[in-house]
């Protein structure tokens, strides 16, 4: 903040009166107007960082279980769980986990589609490798579904451990 000193001398008219009102109303806007900016500056400073943690915290709470072939095998014999291949149609035909559903995860149509599912059904979700999956499985946690199952390894995991495919 700058100061304006002033000196009168002894003998103060209206024309130094005058120019005291005008240079003290001067310093009277730079004062508020430094002490806005600087007010302006804290909010800044103390509100972005828990802005920035709400954006981090503030997704969703849903956690995608990865397991591995056994585990999602006993999963998947749960009453309810539906189990979701996110592979290519060609690649569901030529071999699916029995009973799966096929919802192509790069399809432009994937967001669409699982919108219409039931977001309070467990889901397990697979793929070849288990790349797309991990992919479905986030999308599908960030849209809200409450149990998400995601087969680590993929089919290859899956047949790896003896477990058969339905064509």
């Amino acid at each position: 903040m700058q100061f304006v000193v002033i000196h009168v001398a002894r003998q103060p008219g209206q024309d130094v009166d005058n120019i005291l009102r005008k240079h003290w109303h001067h310093l009277l806007k730079i004062s508020v107007a430094s002490a806005a900016t600087k007010m302006k500056k804290v909010l800044a400073f103390v509100i972005s960082p828990l802005l920035i943690l709400l954006v981090a915290c503030g997704g969703s709470s849903v956690k995608v279980n990865n397991l591995d072939a056994n585990a999602f095998a006993s999963d998947i014999k749960n009453h309810g769980v539906v189990v979701l291949d996110v592979r290519t149609a060609g690649e569901f035909a030529s071999g699916h986990i029995e009973n799966a559903i096929n919802i192509d995860v790069e399809s432009s149509e994937f967001d669409a589609q699982i919108a219409k599912l039931d977001k309070k059904v467990e889901y397990a979700v697979y793929c070849h490798s288990g790349r797309r999956s991990g992919i479905a499985t986030e999308k599908m946690a960030k849209s809200g579904f409450e149990k998400v199952t995601n087969l680590n390894g993929g089919i290859q995991a899956w047949q790896a451990a003896g477990f058969p495919l339905v064509a």
